[in-house]
């Protein structure tokens, strides 16, 4: 089997056309359910990617990238991105999946979200009936390793997020958040983050709005803050200092008309804007009016969090875990290849075992019960011997298509060999000739 994927991320893509590639659980989950049947596939869904990994058969050149191709191009999104998606296949690919779910490849170097994330879109597609064998194992060996990274190096230390860096984005603005007030709109994952990030900073109130009020109350209650309705966005942004958006929603919240609206009424006080919801919550032509400061998504991966020099020195020994583990998953993939002709090498051993066995029972007369299961356990235990050290050599080259095919015409397992052929076969190589 092969592994493909075809993506962009905040290294290749700007906001404007990742944004495009949005979409809520719903959508994913219909879309990987219509391509089920064709084998297997996965999605990872951020805001800053959109990975489509998919599986397949290797002797069928580029099959899966192929596939993965097909899955976008499905979208009508495919043309439009091409020039800015990368293709990794096999062990590229792999790698490259342990480094995501490790942080390494993140905007915010050790950010621990993205590990959640991983194991989120392998649900999905276990869910949708889309993953199979492969990639199953290979979203597992990538959530392994991105934990390995997170408790045995310093790469998970300190504060690492996206809703950190706009925290530190707003102070960089205003000089000093203490005492001013604080809005956030929305009340997932990064609204949790951002208000964690900002507990230190002694800021003056907050108000958090969403859609769901037990969430809004919640992420409220953590700050000493306010829940709001969403008929109150107007008063709440006019109220703020500063407004941390990190919707869902697939429009635009916050225009352009009414930010000009608000700073009228406030012409000599700033308004920071942060906005990491993908697709944008803020319209950006809020950067053009007097006294406002807006950032999206990608203005982030430049502020460096608290911490970030003692997590970029954890880079090599995150490396080296990441490295051992696509090998452990490239091992397992491999053994999957020669399964069938370690398989076939038993069954054939054993219609020689027991056409052997009869034979020389018959000439050996009448025993009892007891000595022909003495005859037959040391007849088990010789192929068990000879099969040894050639089962272990194919399980070591493991991947290697030529040592099997080899192996294959060694032991004339798509031949109908005589047994004396066989059994002669197998003892050479058990003796130790080399293939």
């Amino acid at each position: 089997m092969s592994i493909a994927l075809i993506g962009l991320s905040f290294h290749t893509a700007p906001v404007a056309l990742r944004e495009q590639f949005t979409a809520d659980d719903r959508d994913l989950d219909a879309r990987l359910s219509l391509h089920a049947s064709d084998g297997e596939i996965a999605i990872l869904a951020t805001c800053n990617r959109f990975e489509v990994y998919t599986a397949d058969r290797a002797d069928q050149p580029d099959a899966a990238l192929q596939r993965a191709r097909a899955f976008l191009a499905a979208s009508g999104q495919y043309e439009n991105a091409r020039a800015f998606c990368y293709e990794l296949t096999d062990a590229q690919a792999v790698e490259h999946l342990c480094l995501v779910a490790a942080g390494l490849d993140s905007m915010v170097l050790g950010e621990a979200q993205i590990l959640g994330q991983v194991g989120d879109a392998l649900q999905r597609a276990l869910r949708c009936g889309a993953s199979g064998r492969l990639l199953s194992s290979l979203f597992r060996h990538a959530i392994v390793a991105g934990r390995r990274v997170r408790t045995e190096t310093a790469l998970g230390q300190g504060a690492a997020s996206i809703s950190h860096a706009a925290v530190l984005k707003a102070r960089g603005w205003l000089g000093d958040l203490r005492g001013k007030q604080i809005l956030l709109i929305g009340a997932g994952k990064m609204a949790e983050l951002a208000a964690r990030a900002l507990a230190n900073h002694a800021v003056g109130g907050v108000r958090v709005l969403n859609r769901n009020p037990e969430r809004a109350a919640r992420v409220a209650h953590e700050l000493g803050g306010v829940a709001c309705g969403w008929n109150e966005l107007d008063d709440a942004l006019a109220w703020a200092d500063v407004t941390i958006s990190s919707t869902g929603a697939p429009h635009t919240l916050i225009h352009a008309a009414t930010v000009a609206s608000i700073m009228r009424g406030r012409p000599d006080r700033p308004l920071a804007l942060v906005d990491v919801a993908v697709p944008r919550d803020i319209d950006p032509q809020v950067a053009h009016i007097p006294h406002v400061y807006l950032a999206d998504i990608d203005d982030l991966h430049l502020v460096a969090g608290e911490g970030l020099r003692d997590r970029a020195q954890s880079i090599p020994a995150a490396r080296h875990i990441i490295a051992a583990e696509t090998a452990t998953y490239l091992r397992w993939q491999g053994s999957l290849d020669v399964t069938p002709t370690i398989a076939e090498l038993r069954d054939q051993a054993e219609r020689v075992r027991t056409a052997e066995l009869q034979r020389a029972l018959r000439h050996l007369g009448n025993l009892s019960p007891r000595e022909q299961r003495a005859v037959e356990t040391l007849s088990v235990a010789l192929v068990n011997k000879l099969l040894h050290t050639p089962i272990i050599e194919l399980k070591r080259h493991a991947g290697d298509a030529r040592f099997v095919e080899m192996a294959r015409g060694l032991f004339a397992l798509e031949d109908s060999a005589s047994t004396d052929d066989v059994v002669s076969q197998i003892s050479l190589l058990a003796a130790g000739d080399s293939l």
